[in-house]
């Protein structure tokens, strides 16, 4: 999401707004774009691993 442009992330989130729901689909895509679209610096993203299936993401987002 960090490489789109404004208008980019308005019309990528217009396209998922319009998209059907898919069953088992976590859904988190819609609110990512809006957050993006209203940050005012790029969205920095850190991962830590906990075990082998699990691991922490934390996003900053400076609105």
């Amino acid at each position: 999401m960090n490489g789109l442009d404004k208008e980019a992330l308005r019309r990528r989130f217009k396209e998922q707004l319009r998209a059907p729901h898919q069953a088992g689909s976590p859904g988190a895509g819609l609110g990512l774009l809006d957050i993006a679209r209203r940050a005012a610096m790029p969205l920095l993203l850190a991962r830590t691993l906990l075990t082998g299936e699990w691991e922490f993401v934390s996003i900053l987002v400076r609105i």
